[in-house]
């Protein structure tokens, strides 16, 4: 009976010397590395949040190269997911590498930023999750699980969406273009038609070239993070 005593004595001091190590161990700012692993990478919200506004989430990722492996139009997917959290309406935008953020301007053709856009079509709150998943041609995947997931997969974010202040031509001020009549584009809040009068492919592959041969680049890329 004394030993019983004793050794269950001993048993409960073991356990509140490991309690009060544990809670000065967590107190004193220790975790483990596993939780910060798990952090999102950063995304930054840009663009003016209004009614038929675009709006951009570009993340920080892996780096990649557009000449790299794994290749960031071919091994790597992503899509976020926007809700309107007052009707239930849903949004799935693909995303796309963005080099630098700023290849536009600086030409780049490496870096680390993923980026997606979205025009909102209703005010009010709209919350979005991203997918980011990797693996040997994941782009053309149809299956949303097809790779792995990873860097910022998961992440979250939120934003509010209010009334658009644009009037007249400026597209801003209207709804979304709806292919209601074959071969016419119509606006979809006030099925207004719309006749497309505008440069096309051959002035873009003028743009190509005039980049081509500011960088002194003599052939044509293959894809592109502009």
């Amino acid at each position: 009976m004394i030993y019983m005593v004793a050794y269950n004595a001993y048993s409960i001091k073991r356990v509140l010397w490991n309690t009060a190590f544990l809670f000065c161990f967590f107190a004193l700012g220790f975790t483990p590395s596993i939780g910060a692993a798990q952090q999102p990478a950063q995304a930054v919200v840009f663009g003016e949040q209004m009614l038929y506004h675009p709006v951009s989430i570009t993340f920080e990722g892996p780096e990649a190269s557009e000449t790299g492996m794994p290749n960031p139009f071919r091994d790597y997917q992503l899509s976020v997911t926007f809700r309107h959290e007052q009707t239930g309406d849903r949004l799935v935008a693909p995303g796309y590498f963005a080099a630098d953020g700023n290849a536009a301007d600086t030409g780049a053709d490496s870096g680390n930023r993923w980026r997606v856009h979205v025009t909102p079509h209703l005010t009010g709150t709209w919350s979005w999750e991203a997918s980011f998943r990797t693996g040997a041609d994941v782009a053309i995947r149809l299956n949303p699980l097809a790779g792995e997931p990873a860097s910022f997969d998961g992440a979250q974010g939120a934003f509010t969406v209010s009334g658009t202040d644009k009037t007249g031509r400026d597209f801003r001020g209207r709804d979304r273009f709806w292919d209601y009549v074959r071969h016419t584009l119509h606006f979809f809040d006030a099925w207004l038609p719309y006749w497309k009068m505008a440069p096309d492919r051959k002035d873009w592959m003028a743009l190509v070239r005039a980049e081509q041969a500011n960088r002194g680049d003599g052939a044509l890329r293959n894809g592109g993070s502009r």
